[in-house]
């Protein structure tokens, strides 16, 4: 940590913590082990931010802000690196727990990364430089459990990630997801998906399965909308470059979306019918320019 207020950089993996530097490569790593990280972000650090993922926990510079919000994701080209993670496999569990005090944004409104705590079954956080000089995860698999855990006085901050938790400029290809997404200890979430929690900019799903189990909670009035929630992508945020999911065979054992707000559950029942549209949730520009194609429901 630097001063007051600024977290460079803060990463935590089950094979490396912080990866910062173009052409490095994760090929058939695998971690079996539990990875458990407790963060206080108290009213002095409301702009700490945190990266877990079981094979890496930080591929991303800081975020490109204002001087206090340098956080664990990119949203500009150029602010990223070209890392490729393949053919690794996490077995373990992952798990972050924050106490978060007043005041902080939990996963903001304003196109800014501050205090995401990010938790992902691969990696936490990961950006590319671009669309033409992408990040790259290939034919990796989770069968661990990826979960988060967030106690806060007004606000709710982690984000989960079958595969990562926060993405920009990376294409995911070939992965599965067959191990369990949820919130821990009956917390609150940001937002949540099976393959990918929050998509920046040119986030590209293709391939792969999702058959795990998704639990996962929210509540309206601390995450500001409707549950961020999706099979595939927990939502798409501030996008200025396409993102897409194609292909992926989507079949979660189970996939329970509970939305306290006046005590209200929210738990779809999927089918061939209907599974299309939860495969992802959107936010503003977003929502007009995500593409979904050819994904089929394999139950």
């Amino acid at each position: 940590q630097t001063s007051t207020n600024r977290t460079a950089r803060d990463g935590m993996g089950g094979i490396c913590g912080l990866s910062y530097l173009d052409g490095v490569e994760f090929t058939n790593c695998k971690n079996s082990g539990k990875l458990e990280r407790y963060r206080y972000l108290g009213t002095a650090n409301i702009n700490n931010s945190m990266s877990l993922g079981g094979i890496l926990g930080q591929g991303a510079s800081w975020y490109v802000g204002s001087a206090d919000a340098r956080e664990a994701k990119a949203t500009a080209s150029g602010v990223g690196f070209n890392t490729l993670i393949t053919g690794c496999e996490n077995a373990g569990e992952v798990i972050l727990k924050a106490r978060v005090a007043s005041g902080n944004n939990g996963v903001n409104t304003n196109n800014n990364a501050n205090r995401n705590l990010a938790v992902g079954g691969i990696v936490g956080a990961i950006s590319g430089h671009s669309t033409e000089k992408t990040a790259q995860i290939k034919n990796c698999k989770n069968t661990g459990i990826a979960s988060g855990a967030s106690w806060s006085l007004d606000q709710y901050v982690v984000v989960l990630g079958g595969i990562a938790g926060i993405a920009s400029y990376t294409d995911l290809s070939g992965n599965e997801v067959s191990g369990t997404v949820k919130s821990a200890e009956g917390s609150i979430l940001g937002a949540g998906g099976g393959i990918v929690g929050v998509a920046v900019n040119g986030v590209n799903i293709s391939g792969g399965k999702v058959t795990g189990d998704l639990s996962l909670l929210f509540e309206n009035s601390k995450t500001k909308v409707t549950p961020r929630a999706g099979i595939c992508l927990g939502i798409a945020m501030y996008t200025v470059t396409a993102s897409s999911i194609k292909n992926v065979s989507i079949g979660p054992k189970s996939y329970e979306i509970t939305n306290k707000t006046g005590g209200q559950l929210t738990n779809p029942t999927l089918s061939a019918e209907n599974f299309t549209s939860h495969l992802y949730s959107t936010f503003g520009s977003a929502t007009s320019i995500l593409v979904a194609d050819g994904n089929t429901w394999a139950n």
